[in-house]
């Protein structure tokens, strides 16, 4: 490791290095294949289950505000690009969220809404759920506790 790297896991993600980039689907093209296209600053996984758009996040702390932007910015190509969508976000890998990250997830809501699109979130952590609770977004935001309960919420 270079004498400048850190191994803060705060500052750089995952703190490892030199780790195999994330296979995601993404992009208008990607809605309509199933092969996986090479992201390289992807911080999503994103798959399709059954015309729903399955969004999780590969990044354990949502705290740095480029990531955050470039974050919005994955997700609002998508809901663009599919009016309807039907998308789940699944934070069963985040830890850590800023307030800034709740912004963009009230945006990316708007977006959605404007689009005629569904937007549900799942398997947040409970110390995550609280800070939904008392800033009243569980009110906001369709929440299940699995992405099962959300996937079948979509077809119910």
């Amino acid at each position: 490791m270079a004498q400048n790297e850190t191994q803060n896991p705060a500052l750089h993600g995952s703190g490892k290095t030199n780790m195999a980039k994330p296979t995601t689907w993404r992009g208008t093209d990607a809605l309509r294949s199933t092969e996986p296209m090479e992201q390289p600053s992807s911080h999503l996984r994103i798959r399709r289950a059954d015309g729903i758009s399955v969004i999780e996040f590969a990044d354990r702390k949502i705290l740095e505000e480029l990531s955050i932007r470039e974050i919005g910015d994955e997700l609002g190509e998508l809901v663009e690009a599919e009016p309807g969508i039907r998308l789940l976000l699944n934070f069963r890998n985040v830890d850590h969220l800023s307030s800034a990250a709740l912004g963009m997830l009230i945006t990316l809501n708007k977006r959605v809404k404007e689009q005629n699109g569904t937007l549900k979130l799942s398997d947040i952590n409970r110390q995550i759920f609280e800070v939904f609770k008392i800033t009243r977004l569980d009110r906001v935001f369709e929440i299940h506790d699995t992405s099962d309960q959300a996937l079948a919420g979509f077809n119910a």
